[in-house]
């Protein structure tokens, strides 16, 4: 999976949950971003930043 193909994943879940849902954004962002690096396999940790740092080097080391 590719830095792309995650954005490409995070932005369907973001508005699936806004449109489909009637979620705020900012919340399905929150959401969508713990769900895209579970499937990419990083466990989200308390701290976003450093999950997305845990992200992408899952990314960087493919």
């Amino acid at each position: 999976m590719t830095d792309t193909d995650i954005i490409e994943l995070f932005r369907e879940r973001v508005a699936i949950m806004v449109i489909d849902g009637g979620v705020n954004e900012a919340e399905a962002n929150k959401v969508a971003f713990y769900e895209t690096a579970r499937l990419v396999g990083v466990e989200p940790k308390a701290m976003p930043q450093q999950c997305k740092d845990e992200l992408r080097r899952a990314v960087a080391n493919g």
